[in-house]
């Protein structure tokens, strides 16, 4: 992706922590005056989509692995191609969450193979991250979490299902990213006062991808 910015993907389970990780990321960008543009999983960009999307999370009637597949795909290739690309020309894009947790997430929940998912992003060209950074935690912590921020979880964010989607994450990261086309972090979120982590382990790579593409840094 020929752009002056990086697109960051943030990914992990439920009670990762990828929102207060993102909120320490903002402020850190606005100390060197930039002001990242925030954007979410979905690109709600089409109204049929869209639709089927909401009735898959809230789980309201059975759909079949192929609909839930391509929903999401295309979904996210309006996104990468509409919303981030065009963002990442003008300032940081930050993602809270991308194509990896619909591969990862959907193999737990619907038997959609990790590998079929990405091979769709690769036939369809949909957009790469610059930066993945992914937060690593103990299911268990993660659940905690939950529990205190709500008392109704949803389905893919019980223990029973957290544990499975983070062993699914641990496997592909490991295994499967190529570091020619993303830099891939890896930051372990156990502890509640992260800032001086996130400024020591993260924000380092993150300067040094800003500078790569852009002289102005």
């Amino acid at each position: 992706m020929n752009t002056l910015y990086p697109f960051i993907a943030i990914e992990g389970i439920d009670g990762a922590g990828k929102t207060s990780v993102r909120n320490i990321l903002i402020k850190l960008f606005e100390n060197i005056n930039i002001t990242p543009f925030i954007v979410g999983q979905h690109s709600w960009l089409n109204v049929d989509i869209s639709r089927q999307i909401i009735n898959i999370r809230e789980n309201r009637y059975g759909c079949t692995p192929e609909d839930i597949l391509l929903s999401y795909a295309l979904d996210k290739n309006l996104h990468s191609t509409y919303n981030i690309k065009n963002a990442c020309r003008q300032t940081v894009v930050i993602a809270d969450r991308y194509i990896y947790s619909d591969a990862v997430y959907h193999q737990v929940l619907y038997q959609i193979p990790v590998s079929t998912t990405m091979s769709l992003h690769k036939t369809l060209c949909t957009i790469e991250p610059d930066i993945i950074l992914f937060i690593e935690v103990d299911p268990s912590i993660a659940y905690s979490r939950l529990l205190k921020r709500s008392q109704r979880i949803q389905h893919y964010g019980r223990l029973a299902k957290l544990e499975p989607i983070q062993e699914v994450y641990n496997n592909y990261f490991k295994s499967h990213i190529d570091s020619k086309n993303s830099t891939f972090i890896n930051f372990i979120n156990e502890n509640e006062n992260i800032f001086d982590r996130v400024s020591t382990e993260i924000w380092p790579h993150i300067l040094k991808k800003i500078k790569a593409l852009n002289n102005k840094f």
